[in-house]
């Protein structure tokens, strides 16, 4: 049997662990993957891995000070802005979208971006998986 199954004779203990072990499981790779991973919530940004930080240039303590949309270009801010839109308005539950993004240091690199739509603390939040494609779009 699989340990991550919850059947309805399992009690709410037993649920709480299981919920515990995967939110551990989550954050292990989460902190570890080569891939960006943000959440935001209300235009901010709740969370961010350290891959993040590294492609931005932006310390994890000012990523969370910050709005999202500081990290992108202006060229690319409104096609964010409309694909978050239609994801937190319900119309879409996921989309994917490539853009230019602003690093610290002012340099422009692309990133692709897969954004979702999940429930944070009863608020629709996103979830963006973020792809650093800049050696792909200079070709």
């Amino acid at each position: 049997m699989n340990p991550y199954t919850i059947n309805p004779s399992t009690n709410r203990k037993t649920m709480q662990n299981v919920f515990n072990n995967n939110i551990n499981m989550f954050g292990l790779h989460a902190e570890e993957a080569q891939l960006g991973i943000v959440c935001i919530q209300d235009n901010q940004l709740t969370y961010a891995n350290p891959y993040i930080s590294n492609i931005s240039g932006y310390s994890n303590y000012e990523l969370l000070k910050m709005q999202f949309i500081e990290l992108i270009h202006p060229d690319s801010q409104l096609i964010l802005e409309n694909n978050i839109s239609l994801l937190l308005n319900g119309l879409v539950q996921t989309c994917y979208v490539c853009l230019k993004a602003i690093k610290k240091t002012g340099k422009e690199y692309w990133m692709d971006a897969d954004l979702s739509v999940f429930t944070l603390n009863g608020n629709r939040s996103i979830l963006a998986i973020l792809f650093d494609v800049t050696n792909q779009a200079e070709i």
